[in-house]
């Protein structure tokens, strides 16, 4: 549903930062994409979702191709078709928690209000915050503004969400949170693209891209996650690091 083909980016003119990437991310699967500082994860991931444009070559969703799209039909296939949650939620400190939830809902404009709204807490009571409803976003700690960040991102019921180091700043403890409320997401059929230094959040994907020096030099397919299976992806993505030198 979502691929590139021979995807460059480059900054500054000379700095290549990605080199001819060919990949495809296959309907409601869930995708880590790793590798050494400065290989081009995040910028792979902003090719991917429309929040930066290649140098060259293609990046398409349902053979659209997102190279075609002026800003504004970009914009809006962010909105309603894409979902984000990065390291930080970018939450606005002058809307309440459940304001920003349901914000991107009432810009969407294609739902009623009283339906987004009704969403946005049936969101929040999922991800256990929905006392946080009418408070200030100053009154919740960082790991229930990172679940008030993925309620917002799937107000819209996005078909792919992305993920940009969307547990590193977070305790193990709410890092497991989260990846349970990413495995029930990929479950009713969201397509999940994260980019990871956690060689423990890569073991919950079921795919992971290793990137080095702009390229895919590792492709390794993992299966569904299961918890007994856990140690084992461990040691196995652990050695594909090692491998990469990262």
């Amino acid at each position: 549903m979502l691929k590139t083909v021979d995807l460059s980016k480059r900054f500054g003119g000379n700095n290549l930062v990605l080199d001819g990437v060919s990949v495809a991310f296959d309907e409601a699967s869930v995708t880590a994409i790793m590798g050494p500082s400065g290989s081009g994860k995040s910028t792979l991931l902003h090719a991917l979702s429309g929040l930066d444009r290649p140098t060259s070559g293609t990046v398409s969703i349902d053979d659209r191709e997102l190279t075609d799209l002026s800003e504004a039909e970009l914009a809006q296939l962010r909105l309603v078709t894409f979902g984000f949650v990065f390291q930080q939620p970018h939450l606005l400190s002058s809307l309440s928690v459940l304001d920003n939830v349901v914000l991107p809902g009432f810009l969407a404009k294609q739902e009623p209000r009283q339906t987004i709204v009704e969403r946005g807490r049936e969101l929040m009571e999922r991800v256990g915050i929905a006392d946080l409803a009418d408070r200030a976003i100053t009154e919740a700690s960082g790991g229930q503004l990172q679940r008030v960040g993925i309620c917002r991102a799937l107000i819209n019921k996005p078909k792919i969400l992305f993920g940009d180091e969307p547990t590193g700043a977070l305790n193990s403890a709410t890092s497991a949170t989260i990846l349970d409320i990413f495995h029930d997401i990929n479950h009713e059929g969201t397509t999940i693209a994260l980019v990871t230094h956690d060689p423990v959040v890569a073991t919950h994907a079921d795919r992971v891209l290793i990137l080095v020096d702009g390229t895919i030099a590792d492709d390794v397919t993992l299966g569904a996650y299961h918890p007994n299976d856990h140690q084992e992806r461990l040691a196995h993505i652990n050695g594909l690091m090692a491998a990469r030198g990262v």
